[in-house]
């Protein structure tokens, strides 16, 4: 039988020096977590450094969704606001070329009414004239520099209606809309009958 050999104190000091090292490993990784996590925080006092580094640590994970969430709604937020800015100047140049659209219609009978008179004065009633007139003057008040005014729809809309009543006395039907006016166009002339 062999003899009992006497135990290495070589394994132990090696386990025990093992252990020391891991103890510090985790020592060591635990400051420096505690260092990155709180860096941004500001100061901590020591005494709690190693509870609320645990506690920072699941805090972040817990509240993963609440970020995302934040971070979904300010983007967002933003592509929105790009968005809404392209579709809001797309709507006012599409808004303010119908309404250049429609001020140039009735600037063009007004004008061809005006030439009218020119070449025959007596081809409209005083009554018609004075409507041509006064359908000018709204043209001519149109505050073409500031669309904001509140007063360019009133204007607008007495020129829509000034228009109707002349069209009706000259008992021709025409109104805003491209399909009408070519229609109506043949029959317009009262003063002489043109061949076309």
């Amino acid at each position: 039988m062999p003899e009992p050999t006497q135990p290495h104190f070589s394994h132990l000091v090696l386990f025990q020096s093992h252990s020391t090292f891991s103890r510090i490993v985790s020592f060591l990784t635990l400051s420096i977590l505690s260092i990155l996590i709180f860096d941004s925080l500001g100061e901590v006092s020591t005494s709690s450094l190693t509870v609320n580094t645990v506690d920072d640590i699941f805090d972040s994970a817990l509240n993963l969704e609440d970020t995302h969430y934040k971070e979904g709604y300010s983007e967002g937020y933003t592509d929105g606001l790009n968005s809404g800015k392209d579709e809001g100047n797309q709507v006012g140049l599409k808004t303010g070329f119908e309404v250049g659209e429609e001020l140039g219609f009735y600037r063009g009978f007004i004008e061809v009414w005006n030439a009218a008179i020119l070449v025959e004065p007596t081809c409209f009633s005083s009554r018609v004239q004075k409507s041509i007139k006064q359908m000018d003057e709204l043209l001519r008040k149109y505050p073409f520099s500031d669309p904001e005014n509140e007063s360019a729809t009133d204007t607008i809309d007495s020129l829509r209606l000034k228009f109707r009543t002349i069209c009706a006395t000259l008992n021709i039907r025409l109104e805003y809309d491209i399909g009408l006016i070519i229609n109506g166009l043949i029959s317009y002339f009262p003063c002489r009958q043109y061949k076309l």
